[in-house]
């Protein structure tokens, strides 16, 4: 009975707290709280130079480019979301940042990298989302890559797994990671992992450098 009401629990706050967290906490902030409020950028920091030119790929809001923007010569942030575009503008434009709309999928990346001479790639919760991982860290083809992932193995998903429930957190994911399948990725796209471990949030996190 009891594993029953924590199933039942935890599938509605699946369903009801992330929607009411999401309108209540974009009404205060402007923004998603995880956004405003999270701390994902601070690994990214961490492997960023000021010769660095970065491409963020479905960059959202723009929070990450703009943290991270006095470190970096300078930031190109793509999302598919107009809505998006036009937050990044709004809350976290820079001098040396710029935002694009623009399909990620679809998206031309050898003539962005002509254009824009990017030499490293963020891709923060993205990759779950795409079907042919390796191909597409091929067709970005960056020299070096920041990524966040979900991780399987947050005790919140192995909870969730435990009574039963699908621990992905979005239905568009077509995977929750653990360590050694993120590793294995990287390897078919011949990146080689210089760091990989979790943040504060519990997510997956990598840099990975091209091996040319």
């Amino acid at each position: 009975m009891i594993v029953f009401i924590l199933k039942r629990y935890l599938w509605l706050h699946e369903i009801l707290h992330k929607r009411i967290i999401s309108r209540l906490g974009c009404a205060v902030y402007g923004i998603h709280p995880k956004e405003y409020f999270g701390r994902r950028y601070e690994f990214f920091s961490m492997y960023v130079s000021k010769g660095d030119v970065v491409i963020d790929i479905a960059c959202g809001t723009g929070t990450i480019l703009h943290k991270i923007s006095n470190k970096i010569k300078s930031g190109y942030g793509v999302d598919y979301s107009e809505k998006q575009i036009d937050l990044c503008k709004k809350l976290h434009g820079g001098d040396n940042l710029s935002y694009h709309k623009v399909d990620v999928f679809d998206m031309d990346y050898k003539h962005a990298k002509s254009e824009v001479k990017y030499n490293m790639a963020i891709f923060s919760h993205i990759l779950e989302h795409v079907k042919d991982v390796p191909g597409f860290l091929n067709k970005v083809d960056a020299d070096k890559i920041l990524i966040c992932v979900p991780s399987e193995d947050h005790w919140y998903r192995l909870l969730m797994k435990g009574v039963g429930l699908d621990i992905k957190t979005d239905r568009g994911h077509f995977r929750e990671y653990n360590i050694g399948m993120l590793l294995g990725e990287l390897d078919k796209a011949k990146y080689h992992a210089n760091c990989a471990g979790y943040n504060s949030d519990g997510d997956i996190v990598c840099y990975a450098v091209k091996i040319r």
